[in-house]
């Protein structure tokens, strides 16, 4: 048994709008989320990351993302190293 040509087309425009609706709902949950936390962003060579386009460090909430490279030698040498920059 078919069904009549207008009422086919309703009953795809109606799971088109359902679809439409399902695909919108991570939009409205994402702008009503206020508890998305501040991005900050730390500069220590404003130059160098301008030229390899990143940022070195940058918080979010109350965590502190860093990232770089270490300098030739020693591991214990560049590890100390690295932890003495983090701190400043």
């Amino acid at each position: 048994m078919t069904l009549p040509e207008s009422r086919l087309n309703r009953r795809y425009l109606i799971w088109f709008l359902i679809g439409v609706l399902i695909a919108l709902i991570p939009i409205f949950v994402l702008a009503q989320d206020a508890s998305v936390p501040k991005k900050e962003k730390f500069h220590f060579n404003k130059e160098g990351e301008d030229a390899y386009g990143y940022t070195q460090s940058v918080k979010v909430g109350n965590t502190i993302y860093v990232s770089g490279v270490t300098g030739k030698g020693e591991m214990s040498g560049s590890i100390q190293s690295v932890y003495e920059r983090i701190g400043k």
